[in-house]
């Protein structure tokens, strides 16, 4: 399985830290706290969580900083298969290279626990409180809050590529560039 890493990440959770990673591999982070902030350009992807960031360096391992209440910092996965990160409110995934999912930090409503185990995903998003994460087939597997239908509201099928949740909503990015966006949906 090939899965690349990006180049250019920019993650942003309402007026709460927000982090940059310029192309250099540089990391910015602006808003509420940013302490803690990695030196040196040598990361591939950042994230950001409401209290919590996570960079990625280019040789797999995961650097994080921030509020550690939940373990969101203190129980990073050690290691250098990483290939992707994602941060929720105070919840973090990482895709290792076998495509398998690890996930640490608050586990209130499921979005550490109930994390699919094996292998076989290719990319993975955290909402605040839920988690997401794409299968080679193209598949979606949401777990976690489901209060707004931000899990089982979850397109069924396949042709996605990417996914990313918000606080009332999920995303998801279909293999051929549109863009599919799930919530509860009220009767009229």
């Amino acid at each position: 399985m090939n899965i690349s890493r990006p180049v250019l990440f920019f993650a942003l959770l309402g007026s709460l830290p927000s982090t940059l990673l310029a192309q250099e591999g540089k990391i910015t982070t602006w808003g509420a706290a940013p302490v803690g902030i990695p030196s040196g350009a040598t990361f591939v992807q950042v994230a950001g969580g409401s209290s919590h960031s996570l960079a990625l360096r280019p040789d797999g391992s995961i650097v994080s900083w921030g509020a550690d209440f939940a373990g969101q910092v203190s129980n990073t996965p050690p290691g250098t298969n990483f290939v992707q990160i994602s941060a929720g409110s105070s919840h973090s995934l990482a895709l290792h290279a076998d495509g398998s999912i690890s996930a640490w930090g608050s586990d209130v409503v499921g979005q550490v626990s109930n994390t699919p185990p094996g292998t076989g995903f290719i990319h993975v998003g955290a909402g605040p409180y839920h988690s997401l994460a794409v299968r080679a087939n193209g598949s979606i597997a949401a777990w976690g809050s489901d209060f707004w239908g931000q899990v089982s509201n979850t397109p069924p099928g396949t042709g996605f590529a990417e996914v990313d949740g918000g606080e009332y909503h999920s995303l998801a990015l279909r293999t051929d560039g549109s863009i599919v966006s799930w919530e509860v949906t009220f009767p009229a």
